[in-house]
């Protein structure tokens, strides 16, 4: 069953009881067998509950950084923008491209260092989506950045234990999660942190880039939002609706649901 109006959709993406994100639900709906885990399985496969419980230990110590990280944001803005100002360029290679990157490794506490490979391991995890030739070729390619990401996530947090920064991932350790002996706490953060990179870097490259050019083509809704800054914090729900850079989430029923004369069976 595919929803494609924006209320429908909307909808269904905010009701996570009757429409479950749960990878439980969708492995075992096709006929597989869930993956078993030691102990409790990574929260990225629990219910809504369990993820808000740990979406409050990811946020805990990130809100008092948001003051420096709006500085840093602008900063780095003005800069590439002054730079395509006076020289040309690309605006997604770069500002667009850059600029989550930079966030969601300053997010997660990747050294200097190690930060190019953000970028490979971002555009690895989104071929899953948009590579020909179906599912099982695009897992094909996937699972060697894949498997590198999560060895290299694991010894973050392993030095995170020993060395600890001003990071969610240090907050996580602080927090207790992933020490000797808790591999439910270590798969649970690094399905946070794949869920940080899949979801933090590409889907806001595209929302930005299509934002540029929906600007673009309507000058006249540039001028309304340089106006009317109160305006913009909407526009980013509309820009969100009208270039839609991601497609084709999967939920599952959890009950039978009627919707517009169509019934959607459970499961």
């Amino acid at each position: 069953y595919v929803l494609s109006r924006h209320a429908e959709v909307l909808s269904a993406a905010s009701d996570v009881e009757t429409f479950s994100s749960s990878l439980n639900a969708a492995v075992s709906h096709n006929g597989l067998k869930p993956p078993r885990f030691p102990g409790a399985p990574p929260l990225v496969m629990q219910g809504s509950s369990d993820h808000t419980e740990f979406r409050k230990l990811a946020s805990h110590g990130f809100a008092p950084r948001l003051a420096s990280v709006e500085i840093k944001t602008r900063d780095f803005v003005v800069e590439r923008i002054e730079l395509l100002r006076a020289n040309g360029g690309d605006i997604v290679a770069e500002l667009f491209k850059p600029l989550p990157s930079m966030l969601v490794a300053d997010y997660l506490g990747i050294p200097e260092a190690d930060r190019a490979h953000l970028d490979g391991w971002a555009e690895a995890i989104a071929t899953v989506t948009s590579a020909e030739g179906g599912l099982a070729n695009a897992l094909q390619r996937v699972i060697g950045p894949l498997t590198t990401m999560m060895a290299y996530f694991t010894e973050l947090i392993k030095l995170r234990r020993r060395v600890p920064g001003d990071d969610t991932v240090s907050q996580l350790v602080t927090a207790g999660l992933g020490g000797d002996g808790d591999a439910a706490g270590m798969q649970s953060m690094l399905a946070f942190v794949f869920a940080m990179i899949a979801n933090g870097i590409d889907p806001t490259i595209g929302m930005l880039g299509g934002s540029m050019q929906l600007l673009h083509e309507r000058p006249d809704q540039r001028k309304l939002l340089v106006k009317n800054p109160d305006l913009i914090p909407g526009s980013v729900d509309e820009f969100l609706r009208l270039t839609s850079p991601v497609q084709g989430m999967s939920r599952t029923a959890t009950r039978d649901v009627t919707l517009r004369g169509v019934t959607i069976p459970e499961g």
